[in-house]
């Protein structure tokens, strides 16, 4: 192929003369789209001599004109051939002296830049300003991948004398876009030069902390923020701060607010003297840290805090290449006090900025947080839709990659899929902290206990549940609605005859539930007390606490906590023959559960209404409309995924995969990955 196209631009140059072929090269270094005089200049024609040029070679079909004083190529082929034609040391000489025409020109950083990185002019202090101010553009314009690609190549023209600042920017552009290996290559070159500032040390030791972190070194992170508080003091007060916020974060999965919370105090102190904005950071860290004690105090202060984030998203979502941000605290928690409309536009605002700055951490971690909302919504198909899409970018984001698992985990298993919500669950495992007081390890023991109730090995189940309890006492997690296990332990303390437990369960949800704004934990601890009613033979209370529980959460917009509640107060008056007061409850259950994606409750609940002597509503089914396995499948492949690949994502054989894609394309009137992917982009 590159041979016939140079055979083919060879023709065209036949009887072209000396100043005409040198203009063409020219034009091929200047690239695709060219200003005409800035081509004239570097083939070093007169004015007149690249007039004429220009205007054979637009005759001969090579140029054709385009917006005022620009010139473009006839086929972007044809400049790439002309440009692979030109020996390497000359397009290095060419690229150089372009570069100097349009900084003398004056024209926009970014275009000469491109010149500057391809000239090879190691050391020139000129180009090294052009390429850093191209790259702190694109900063400051939240195109990280350029700002990136800029400021890689200024550091390469510096050489051994890049300046600090320098190297500063291109770090937290390494951090934004997710290299984390870059990163700390970079702060390492900056804390070994010698006498390097005080304004300086503390925060290349900050930005080495937030590298090691998301790179999985826990222990190294920490070590770094240490470093870098000790550094900024007692001067650098702001920059203490913010080392310490850092410090908190890491923190709270290792030891939850039991280890964050004294950090945020000390960060609080030190905070009295900074920015308001670093102040107000400060007081939201320490907010959310209440919150998770089950402390309502700190709600307000987040609240307030989330109007500047929500007016300028761009600036809070970099903050998600290693943490939540404010965008983040405010989500979890409105998610978790079941304000999930506002939760649900918090992380839309920081996907779209994320999205738009392509930084593929925060793209992830946003993509778990609101999977946990969608779970709570109901919306499973979403919930295994943006897990999917967090676990895809977990070679970018590999810290968040057990929170993908973990989502996929209690997604299945609302769905009733148990044996897919054990490969995850067994996933999960493999990406955990081995730590046995990680935070994480909270959610890994529920999805256990949970697969252990679902294999009815209730002992197995109690005991998980004892060590939670006891876990989440020491991180002090307290807010029942982060690791919502609490309905799950209570029925298995029952199951298990262990009666104390489960009181104890409910007496602690009663007492949160009574300070807390969410609903969820008087919802458990109705359901609980009319099954303890049920123990004691007390029938005639039972309904009613069920009623109670079904109406808060209806009110709550969790479905499938309503269609649980349903089915179970339905299933008991099916059984003490009250079937006509069973069936709108059971019909409505199913109903609730089909929605969500809740196979195994609505085909329960589906189960009792026939037992009931009730009809279900039977929905109209498109034959030619993707099934849930379809769609999942599409989802990836449109995302460029092999089939190989999603095979192994959702635990199937590869000739599983192959033939959903065959029913997806014949459904779709295509036929091939390639078909489908220019679908997603042009529907």
């Amino acid at each position: 192929m590159a041979a016939t196209r140079a055979a083919l631009l060879r023709a065209r140059f036949i009887g072209a003369s000396a100043e005409e072929r040198r203009c063409a090269q020219a034009a091929g270094v200047l690239g695709s789209r060219f200003r005409p005089g800035i081509a004239t200049a570097l083939a070093a024609l007169t004015p007149g001599e690249g007039d004429r040029a220009l205007e054979a070679l637009s005759r001969g079909g090579l140029f054709k004109s385009d917006a005022p004083g620009w010139v473009q190529f006839a086929h972007p082929l044809l400049r790439q051939t002309i440009y692979d034609e030109i020996p390497p040391p000359m397009r290095a000489r060419w690229h150089a002296a372009a570069f100097r025409l349009l900084v003398a020109g004056g024209a926009d950083p970014a275009e000469a830049a491109e010149h500057a990185a391809r000239a090879g002019v190691i050391g020139d202090p000129e180009a090294v300003a052009v390429l850093a101010q191209a790259g702190r553009t694109a900063m400051r314009e939240g195109a990280i991948a350029r700002a990136k690609q800029w400021l890689l190549a200024a550091v390469d023209v510096a050489g051994s004398r890049a300046e600090p600042d320098l190297l500063m920017d291109l770090g937290e552009v390494q951090l934004d876009s997710g290299d984390g290996r870059g990163a700390i290559a970079t702060c390492q070159r900056i804390l070994a030069i010698p006498d390097l500032s005080d304004r300086l040390r503390s925060p290349a030791q900050r930005m080495l902390g937030r590298a090691h972190f998301i790179r999985g070194g826990v222990r190294e992170a920490g070590e770094a923020f240490r470093a870098a508080v000790a550094s900024a003091l007692p001067s650098e007060k702001s920059e203490a701060v913010r080392a310490l916020l850092d410090e908190a974060f890491i923190s709270w999965p290792s030891g939850g607010p039991a280890l964050a919370t004294p950090l945020l105090e000390r960060a609080r102190e030190l905070a009295i003297d900074v920015s308001p904005r670093l102040r107000a950071r400060a007081d939201t860290a320490w907010a959310f840290s209440t919150f998770l004690r089950a402390d309502p105090t700190g709600i307000a202060v987040i609240e307030g805090a989330v109007r500047d984030a929500l007016a300028n998203p761009e600036a809070d979502t970099t903050d998600f290449a290693w943490s939540w941000g404010t965008l983040g605290t405010y989500g979890n928690m409105t998610k978790w006090t079941e304000r999930f409309t506002e939760a649900t536009r918090a992380y839309d605002i920081g996907m779209q900025a994320a999205e738009r700055m392509r930084l593929p951490v925060a793209i992830a971690a946003l993509a778990v947080m609101h999977g946990d909302t969608c779970i709570r919504m109901g919306k499973l198909q979403e919930a295994l839709q943006l897990a999917d899409w967090a676990t895809l970018l977990s070679d970018l984001a590999p810290e968040r990659a057990f929170w993908a698992a973990i989502i996929h985990a209690y997604t299945l298993a609302e769905m009733g899929q148990m044996d897919e919500c054990a490969e995850w669950y067994r996933r999960s495992t493999t990406l955990a902290d081995p730590n046995e007081t990680w935070a994480g390890r909270l959610w890994l023991l529920h999805i256990e206990a949970v697969l252990a109730m679902h294999a009815r090995r209730t002992a197995d189940a109690c005991a998980l549940f004892d060590r939670l309890r006891a876990l989440a006492d020491r991180l002090q997690i307290l807010e029942p609605c982060v690791v919502p296990w609490a309905g799950d332990a209570i029925t298995a303390y029952l199951y298990g005859s262990r009666i104390d437990d489960a009181r104890a369960v409910v007496t602690s949800l009663e007492s949160t539930g009574d300070r807390l704004p969410c609903r969820f934990p008087r919802i458990v601890a109705l359901g609980a007390r009319a099954a303890l009613k049920q123990i004691e033979g007390d029938l005639e209370a039972v309904p009613g606490l069920l009623d109670e529980a079904i109406a808060l959460a209806t009110a709550s917009g969790m479905p499938v906590v309503e269609a649980r509640l349903r089915y179970r107060l339905g299933a008991l008056l099916r059984r003490s023959g009250q079937d006509r007061a069973a069936r709108p409850l059971l019909r409505r259950a199913s109903e609730l559960a089909e929605a969500c994606g809740a196979e195994r409750l609505a085909k329960k609940a589906g189960d009792d209404l026939t037992l009931a002597h009730g009809r279900q509503h039977r929905r109209e089914v498109d034959p030619d409309a993707l099934t849930a396995a379809e769609q999942r499948v599409r989802r990836l492949a449109e995302q460029g995924v092999k089939a190989r690949q999603i095979a192994d994502q959702l635990f199937v054989s590869l000739n599983t995969i192959e033939t959903h894609l065959q029913r997806i394309y014949r459904k779709l009137g295509i036929n091939s990955q390639r078909e489908l992917i220019a679908l997603a982009h042009h529907p």
